[in-house]
């Protein structure tokens, strides 16, 4: 009677080893979880970190773009009439006391 309810010995030493393979299968996957667990923290810290990062270097990028822009303005401001003439003014003074240096000079 015992055999056809399944509670023999054998059977009950059978499903006991069972179970004790269903709680160390059951172990290993709570380790492996808890390990996952580890390593999407250290992910998601990883995320933030280069998030923070990227903000940086994005507002770095805009800076230096807005410094460019700048100094291309200045540049075409140079190159506007009003600066050539004055460069040129400047020139000729420039030109004008080297000539009187050298009469100077020649005194």
């Amino acid at each position: 009677y015992k055999q056809k309810t399944g509670s023999s010995p054998e059977r009950v030493h059978e499903l006991q080893h069972g179970m004790a393979a269903l709680q160390e299968t059951l172990h290993q996957i709570m380790n492996t979880n808890s390990e996952l667990n580890k390593v999407n923290n250290r992910l998601e810290g990883d995320v933030k970190r280069l998030t923070v990062e990227n903000l940086n270097l994005t507002d770095e990028r805009n800076e230096l773009r807005h410094q460019l822009d700048n100094s291309l303005v200045d540049l075409s401001n140079d190159a506007s009439p009003d600066f050539q003439a004055e460069k040129q003014l400047l020139q000729n003074q420039i030109q004008n006391l080297q000539q009187r240096t050298h009469r100077l000079e020649k005194l």
